[in-house]
Order: structure tokens, then C-alpha cells, then sequence
């Protein structure tokens, strides 16, 4: 053995959602675009994984053994934990946000933080930017298709519909400012996904082309 690892790699396309189980019996849920790289065994002094997109990690505890997981930003340190990283190369802003357990957060200026269940640390080119308390379940319905809508524009949620399934959605400008609140089911059809968002918006809309009017 020369000590080098072999590294598995799994991506996944637009619209879809993987998971896998690790060596060590962590699970990863690895969101639409997204990219994992992974030992087959963790050898060495740590379990380190590289990330690229949104993943929830289900990390097993093993406090010989640290788990890191580095994005092009930024890594995680853990021990055993449940947390959810959105790191996607073109999204100006990153996410970490910690189900159970703790993390620490290290940029790239070397400035950690160590976090709690239910806070979320945000991330841009700098470095971390700020600590806020959430309610972490909604950062992870996406595992179960599921996306929580709490008052964002009709334009940010197109905006992630675009990212998510890699297809062009627009709204007239008279309502990207419409405020979204309900449950979207993320399923393989976009089509599907649309018409459950004109259901939830307040008034009448059509869908031409792909393009959100209001009637």
C-alpha cells in the first residue's frame, strides 16, 4: 500500500437527489447539482470528504477519528453530528446549519465558529459573515422533496427552481415581489412543481412558455 486512498466520486444531475452510506456508516443526502468526493475506507487521522452543492450529513460518532468535510470555501469539523451544508460554486453566499450535535466552522482567514443546534452560519468569498437561530428543519425537508416556503419572492423561489432543475422559469415583473408561503413537493416533473405554485399563489396566474403571468 503507497498510502494513497481510492477516492469514489458521485454526481448528482439536475432535478434529483442521491444517498449514500460511507465507510464509517455516516449517511450522506446529497441535493440536486451537487457533487461528492469520498474515501471508499478512512484511513489516516481524520474522515475527509469533499463537498461542492447542498448535502445533509448524517455523521457517525467516532471521537478518534474526526470528520471534515471541505468545500472550495470553507470546512467542517465534527465528531458526530447531523448538519446540513449549502456550498454551490455559483450562489454568492454559503450555508451551514446544525441539526443535533456541534460543528466547528473554519474559513479560509482561519476564523472559527463553533456552533449549536438550530444556528446557521453564513459564508461568503471572505469568509464567514454571521450566526443566526433558526429552526434547522426547515434547511433539511429537501431530503424529503419537500421545500418550506416562508414569505420568499416569487422570484427567489423561480430562482431556486431554475438551479434546481437546470430549466428556465421566469415571472412577469407585476408579481416576482408576491410572497410565498406553503409546502412545494419537489418531484421529477417541473411541470407538476409549477402548477402546485400557481395553487398556492393568491391570485389567478397562467404559464406560457414556461413564464409565470398573472391573469
Amino acid at each position: 500500500d503507497d498510502g494513497k486512498e481510492a477516492y469514489n466520486q458521485i454526481i448528482v444531475p439536475k432535478g434529483k437527489r442521491s444517498q449514500i452510506v460511507l465507510a464509517d456508516n455516516s449517511k450522506i443526502w446529497i441535493n440536486s447539482g451537487s457533487k461528492v468526493i469520498y474515501p471508499r475506507t478512512f484511513e489516516g487521522k481524520y474522515r475527509e470528504i469533499y463537498v461542492e452543492g447542498e448535502v445533509y450529513l448524517k455523521v457517525a460518532h467516532d471521537t478518534s477519528k474526526p470528520f471534515i468535510v471541505n468545500t472550495s470555501g470553507f470546512e467542517v469539523s465534527v465528531l458526530g453530528t447531523s448538519f446540513n451544508i449549502s456550498a454551490y460554486k455559483n450562489q454568492e453566499k454559503a450555508t451551514v446549519v446544525l441539526v443535533e450535535g456541534s460543528v466547528n466552522v473554519k474559513d479560509q482567514q482561519n476564523r472559527h465558529i463553533k456552533m449549536v443546534p438550530n444556528e446557521k452560519v453564513e459564508l461568503n468569498q471572505a469568509g464567514i459573515t454571521g450566526k443566526a437561530k433558526v429552526d434547522a428543519r426547515d434547511y433539511i425537508s429537501w431530503i424529503d422533496g419537500t421545500w418550506t416556503l416562508q414569505g420568499e419572492s416569487l422570484k427567489q423561489v423561480l430562482q431556486r427552481l431554475q438551479d434546481y432543475y437546470g430549466q428556465n422559469i421566469r415571472c412577469d415583473t407585476l408579481v416576482e415581489n408576491e410572497q410565498m408561503f406553503g409546502k412545494l413537493y419537489l418531484n421529477d416533473d417541473l411541470n407538476q412543481v409549477i402548477k402546485s405554485i400557481l395553487s398556492i399563489l393568491p391570485t389567478e396566474y397562467t404559464i406560457k412558455n414556461n413564464v409565470i403571468y398573472i391573469e
